[in-house]
């Protein structure tokens, strides 16, 4: 009888141990088979985020990177119609929702993709963090309902939200492009120009779940003139760069980014004419040496083609293992043609 086991699987039995052998234990028979294949570089879609305080540029930066991307843009806007106040500039779709429930992302990328959009702008993305019906208010929500008070067993309900939201956008077959604010205080600094001390709104963490930076290609902080800093990149020629104003310029090189590159297909020579009496010296293929050789037959006539080619101990081009000898033999049999026609 099989022993029961505290640690066994839904079925209570302990498993079968593998097999061993003298080269160590064997796969079991249903093990899954790693196949690996070479790594090719495809055709992606950019997924980029940018923080900043308000008026720093996130926006419009966002309307201009998307719009050079190509393509029809959709914009969330969750800003109270912000972003609509450019649209004599640019040309997109804007949404408004209601609450910002992190439920809604994957049918929301999905609606967008499927109405044949290229990109989708959220403005900003730190709503869904935290605002009505974001991820906080949900959790603060679970908690106050709970007879424990304890936000803990909320988060098991929210992260799981949390990730599937991540997943989509990682799933994308579109460009995500988001905004998110961050968390500001004021600073005195010193004026170099005046020598007064001076305050300055700086921006520090972004407003949104720690880590999400990991999940895009690029991210990057704005600053209240306009300033783009790259925090992190995928694209090697945006690494570290900081950037005035960004916009065409930067479309342009993520789009480079993006693009698999061009298959290299090698050049086919084509044949070479020596001289005035159009020798050919070298041939592309097979095939159109064996088609100069039956034109030149047809000259000077089976008996003689068949006596030059035995001279070369082949009986037809394609025997042929060197070039120069093809060439040569080839040359003869012109001259004779020549001769009879003269």
């Amino acid at each position: 009888m099989q022993q029961v086991s505290d640690h066994a699987g839904a079925t209570g039995l302990t498993p079968p141990p593998a097999t061993q052998t003298t080269n160590g234990p064997q796969q079991q028979p249903n093990a899954t088979a790693f196949v690996f294949r070479k790594a090719v570089k495809q055709n992606a879609k950019l997924r980029l985020a940018l923080s900043g305080p308000g008026g720093s540029g996130k926006t419009f930066t966002l309307l201009k990177l998307a719009t050079a991307l190509g393509g029809r843009i959709a914009a969330l806007d969750t800003e109270h119609g912000s972003m609509e106040k450019y649209a004599d500039q640019f040309d997109f779709d804007v949404l408004h929702l209601a609450s910002y429930n992190p439920a809604i992302f994957p049918c929301l990328i999905g609606e967008v993709a499927g109405q044949g959009y290229a990109t989708l702008i959220t403005d900003s993305w730190s709503h869904f963090w935290m605002g009505e019906g974001g991820e906080l208010d949900q959790v603060d929500a679970i908690t106050a309902r709970s007879k424990s008070n304890n936000s803990f067993a909320a988060w098991r309900h929210v992260s799981p939200m949390h990730n599937r939201m991540i997943d989509a956008m990682l799933a994308a077959p579109i460009h995500i492009l988001v905004s998110m604010r961050v968390k500001t205080e004021w600073v005195l600094e010193k004026d170099e120009r005046t020598g007064k001390t001076v305050p300055r709104k700086v921006g520090l963490a972004p407003v949104m779940r720690d880590g999400v930076e990991y999940e895009f290609d690029v991210c990057g902080d704005m600053d209240l003139d306009n300033t783009l800093v790259i925090t992190k990149s995928r694209c090697p020629d945006l690494s570290g760069k900081v950037i005035r104003k960004p916009g065409d310029e930067t479309a342009a090189t993520l789009a480079r980014w993006l693009a698999a590159p061009v298959p290299h297909k090698p050049q086919v020579s084509a044949p070479t004419l020596a001289g005035t009496d159009g020798v050919l010296k070298h041939w592309a293929r097979r095939g159109e040496m064996k088609r100069l050789f039956g034109e030149v037959r047809e000259q000077v006539g089976e008996r003689i083609y068949l006596e030059i080619l035995g001279r070369f101990n082949v009986k037809d081009p394609c025997e042929f293992r060197k070039s120069e000898d093809a060439v040569q033999c080839y040359e003869m049999l012109r001259e004779i043609a020549r001769q009879e026609v003269g």
